[in-house]
């Protein structure tokens, strides 16, 4: 027979209702003693709470949902802010269950998803633009809903994009670098013209931490070049498809810092670079935004460490903190990134 929370009361000497605020740690009915020798006597006797019952009772799930437009998504999640959202939840002794949604279409399918997906809150990984109406359809669900990665003005815990670049813009310019190259020939374009936010936050945070006017982000001419013009005093030059990179790399006015959009672009411009000339490229300057440093042999690098841990953390932290009001809207959420520099 399955033992229950009787069992443990028996063999602890203690009423059914003690056991019980032991095994959901309530400290403020029962000390930490009794938590531990309750849990150790669990563990003993082989006790499983009864996950279904616990739901009945409390009113939650103990579950929050990871939530994408596709399945395909997920293939591109940070490893590092999957931990920080597993740290956080496990803490907690709550799951996390990763869904996605292959097609939308009218309806109420929002509402509908908060209520049968059986969890107390929904941390929406979505790229693509959103409807303002799918906040409101969840919210009538009473299932907390925040976004992440996305840059929106509430309900978003995202990092500090443009904060990155204006550090990094910062510490070339007082390097003395006064002709600064940005590199972002893949630019994460979602359709519609849609462009995500990091994109243009780390550009325009870089040419405001470098002294220049603002940019709109990269220059797109399909199928052609896509140098653009330099914007500015302090030439903001913009790169693109890998076919210009050599030819940019070769020319007598080629910036001596480059900034990369990510390690992706970092490794196409330093294998241009060192095929064009690698004296060249040791004495060039690169930096990059990534989830952890990045080390090229013989070439000096930046790092702008993005803190997708913190990212997944603030964000399980947040969903569970409001599943007692999933109405409520918030302001956002920005973890800073930091730079480290290696060679």
């Amino acid at each position: 027979m399955r033992p229950t929370i009787a069992d443990i009361a028996r063999e602890a000497g203690i009423s059914k209702a003690a056991a019980s605020y032991a095994l959901a740690h309530r400290r403020d009915k029962v000390s930490h003693e009794l938590i531990e020798r309750v849990a150790a006597i669990g563990a003993r006797i082989g006790y499983r709470p009864n996950a279904a019952a616990r739901s009945l009772r409390s009113g939650r799930f103990r579950r929050v949902a990871l939530l994408a437009e596709d399945r395909y998504r997920f293939e591109h999640v940070p490893q590092q802010l999957l931990a920080g959202m597993l740290d956080a939840l496990g803490q907690q002794r709550v799951d996390l269950v990763l869904m996605a949604v292959p097609e939308i279409g009218p309806g109420d399918w929002a509402p509908r998803l908060a209520q049968e997906s059986s969890v107390d809150g929904i941390a929406l990984l979505w790229d693509r633009p959103i409807l303002p109406t799918w906040y409101d359809e969840i919210a009538s669900s009473g299932v907390p809903l925040l976004t992440i990665n996305r840059g929106a003005d509430q309900d978003d815990v995202s990092i500090d994009e443009r904060g990155g670049g204006i550090s990094l813009g910062g510490v070339l310019a007082a390097a003395g670098h006064q002709r600064i190259g940005w590199s972002a020939f893949w630019q994460q374009h979602l359709g519609a013209g849609h462009r995500h936010y990091s994109v243009t936050d780390r550009a325009g945070g870089l040419a405001e931490g470098a002294g220049v006017g603002p940019i709109h982000g990269p220059a797109y001419q399909d199928g052609g070049s896509s140098i653009a013009k330099p914007l500015g005093p302090t030439d903001v030059m913009l790169t693109g498809w890998r076919r210009d990179l050599r030819a940019w790399l070769a020319r007598d006015d080629r910036p001596p810092a480059i900034v990369c959009y990510d390690r992706t672009n970092l490794i196409e411009v330093a294998h241009a670079a060192l095929a064009v000339d690698p004296a060249m490229a040791a004495k060039l300057t690169l930096a990059v935004f990534a989830d952890s440093a990045v080390e090229l042999p013989g070439l000096d690098v930046i790092t702008v460490i993005l803190p997708q841990r913190a990212v997944g953390s603030l964000a399980a932290g947040e969903l569970l903190a409001r599943s007692s009001d999933g109405t409520a809207r918030h302001a956002p959420l920005r973890p800073i990134p930091r730079m480290v520099r290696g060679e």
